[in-house]
């Protein structure tokens, strides 16, 4: 049934909208020297995870099936999350003295 689709669809891109706009953030508040690259490099990464992203999630829909991939990727998604998440206090605390 698709009724479950449209909330979760909504939460998960509400979920990469947040993870994307932080990152994009961290990557322009670099210092002068290093914010071309910085968001070079972000932008590129972004579109080739994506890339990879597809032909990984093709190749596991057949092994593994649909529902799977679609849970992985909000696993992988919310790992992400907490892992930049506690970076982001970790090197906010350091700079903080």
């Amino acid at each position: 049934h698709w009724g479950p689709a449209l909330p979760a669809s909504l939460l998960g891109g509400f979920g990469f909208f947040m993870f994307h706009i932080t990152m994009q953030a961290n990557a322009t508040q670099m210092g002068p020297q290093a914010r071309s690259t910085g968001v070079t490099m972000f932008a590129s990464f972004l579109f080739l995870g994506q890339s990879i992203g597809v032909v990984l999630a093709a190749s596991l829909i057949d092994r593994i099936g649909t529902s799977a991939v679609i849970a992985l990727g909000g696993g992988v998604m919310a790992a992400l999350g907490i892992y930049f998440a506690r970076a982001l206090r970790r090197r906010a605390s350091l700079a903080a003295g």
